[in-house]
């Protein structure tokens, strides 16, 4: 496992996460890491949601490691600092939504190379609770598992899904797939775009403004609204 990069601001605390590079069977490098808590309390395998990567869970991370528990997450494919799907890396993109499920193949892989402590238990965030969901049918190793707010759907706002699948493919035939959708959002995160007033994301202003700089400090790192394909 090659060593990866991890992001801090100015300011922070030494990182105690140690990232690593993984390779899935079709080839697209997904970066990875590990947090330690060195207790042999357990494993929390940490599924996180759309948009999100590994430095966004630093705090989370702590937290359970202080409760004994090792963290292992990763960036999804497509997002973070793992390897985009497409030439344009803004929007949000990924081929096939099964494909997530290779990502899994090589954390639990990576799980049992590092011979992290059990037993394993399953922390799923947003669209990583969709995922989550799809690899504990598949069975996934674990002997518990958290859902928070999870994707087990998809809130097209009063749109039929038929007109939005129609639309998405209206976009596809003019040349916008790998363009963001229609009601998606830009190109850019979400949090240098909208106000705090009135997220539906977080009430915490603190949090929102750490949001807002590691957007602003890590541009590579963020996308913007799901594409059209």
């Amino acid at each position: 496992m090659k060593p990866a990069p991890y992001n801090t601001l100015p300011g922070d605390p030494m990182p105690q996460a140690r990232a690593f590079w993984l390779r899935a069977d079709d080839g697209v490098r997904l970066r990875a890491a590990h947090w330690a808590a060195g207790g042999g309390s357990g494993t929390v395998l940490l599924f996180p949601g759309r948009t999100e990567y590994l430095e966004k869970y630093d705090g989370i991370a702590a937290d359970l490691n202080a409760a004994g528990l090792d963290v292992l997450a990763l960036d999804w494919r497509g997002q973070g600092m793992s390897d985009r799907l497409q030439d344009n890396a803004r929007p949000g993109h990924i081929g096939d939504f099964a494909d997530y499920q290779r990502d899994v193949v090589e954390l639990v892989i990576a799980a049992q190379e590092l011979d992290l402590p059990r037993p394993w238990h399953l922390l799923a965030h947003s669209m990583g609770g969709a995922i989550g969901l799809a690899a504990l049918d598949a069975g996934l190793p674990v002997q518990g598992a958290v859902f928070s707010a999870p994707m087990l759907g998809i809130n097209l706002r009063r749109v039929p899904a038929a007109l939005a699948l129609a639309t998405a493919r209206l976009g596809q035939w003019l040349g916008r797939g790998g363009h963001p959708a229609p009601g998606a959002g830009g190109e850019d995160s979400f949090v240098l775009v909208d106000p705090f007033r009135g997220n539906l994301l977080t009430g915490c202003g603190q949090r929102w403004g750490r949001l807002v700089a590691e957007a602003a400090a890590w541009p590579d790192i963020s996308i913007g609204g799901a594409s059209n394909d």
